[in-house]
């Protein structure tokens, strides 16, 4: 089982960090969780103040945002807010990141939501996305709403687990919470490799253009490979299907999990910092920043949700 008893939502009053803030409620109540509403307030960049920052701006983003919980537990439905333990804080930072990690950590979070999409405008194409840099930085998982695509939020009703794997030992740790998030949501889990095909033109004079010429039978390997992994990883039993897809890794994960009814995509960040994480990049994060349905990002050397003693491996067990 995931023990979650503090939920961090970022809330900025757009549409994307609404559409979380529905997600953190439905999940706060089926744990009992708390939820921690927070505002980060940008130092000399704050679109909803004037200048001088004076008391009563404080007072109006609390009621704000309380304005905005009741609101979205009427739109989920099955949330009472009043049975909810919600906490208001408008914290002020260099930049929405630091405040939201720094909130985070001095808290003892068990899980960030947030939008991936905000009110930054132009400055968010130059400086980059804040829930890229939450989830590349934050200690425990992160989950990120997108504003769902076609003008429609996404519900908090999940029907499909999307767990992708490059059978790392950070994909194992994943695929862990991604057996236990099915049977939390009683959805279908759909585990994903995808293989990243290099092809060479012609006229590089190599004896093979493609990975399948020295290995045709790869899909069936990889398909074996990923039956063998769903049995080793300890986790409740679910219905579970197993797909090898071709291409490049986070287009191939997005487009698999828009095809599904009501996705969400559990996986792996490696949490990469420095000139490494410049160059290589990573995939999660390319996953966060396009795709429609819910990411929820997990780090194997993080904060685990798993209750005390649950292993992350069947044979750990043993």
């Amino acid at each position: 089982m995931l023990r979650i008893n503090k939920i961090l939502v970022a809330e900025d009053f757009s549409e994307c960090s609404d559409a979380a803030l529905g997600f953190a409620l439905d999940l706060a109540q089926r744990h009992g969780a708390e939820v921690h509403a927070l505002y980060a307030q940008v130092l000399y960049g704050d679109p909803f103040a004037p200048s001088t920052y004076p008391a009563r701006h404080n007072e109006r983003v609390l009621q704000e945002m309380k304005k905005r919980v009741n609101a979205q537990a009427e739109a989920v439905g099955s949330v009472d807010p009043e049975a909810l333990e919600v906490k208001y804080t408008v914290m002020r930072d260099v930049a929405a990141a630091p405040a939201i990690l720094r909130y985070a950590e001095e808290h003892d979070v068990d899980l960030v939501v947030m939008g991936t999409h905000g009110k930054r405008g132009l400055r968010r194409l130059l400086l980059g996305s804040v829930a890229e840099e939450v989830v590349q930085m934050a200690k425990c998982p992160v989950l990120t709403i997108s504003g769902g695509g076609e003008g429609k939020p996404p519900s908090p009703t999940i029907r499909s687990i999307v767990a992708p794997t490059d059978f790392s030992q950070h994909a194992l740790v994943a695929l862990r919470y991604a057996r236990e998030l099915a049977d939390f949501y009683d959805a279908r889990l759909d585990v994903v490799h995808v293989v990243e095909e290099a092809v060479y033109p012609a006229f590089y004079n190599v004896t093979a253009y493609s990975i399948y010429d020295t290995k045709p039978d790869l899909e069936e390997q990889a398909e074996k490979q990923l039956k063998k992994l769903y049995e080793d990883t300890f986790g409740p039993p679910k219905d579970v299907g197993f797909h090898v897809l071709t291409g490049h890794a986070a287009q191939a994960i997005t487009d698999f999990a828009r095809e599904r009814e009501r996705s969400m995509i559990v996986m792996a960040t490696h949490g990469l910092t420095g000139l490494a994480h410049l160059f290589i990049g990573s995939v999660a994060e390319k996953v966060v920043r396009t795709a429609s349905c819910p990411v929820f990002t997990v780090k194997s050397l993080g904060k685990s949700l798993l209750e005390d003693g649950e292993p992350a491996m069947a044979e750990a067990s043993a």
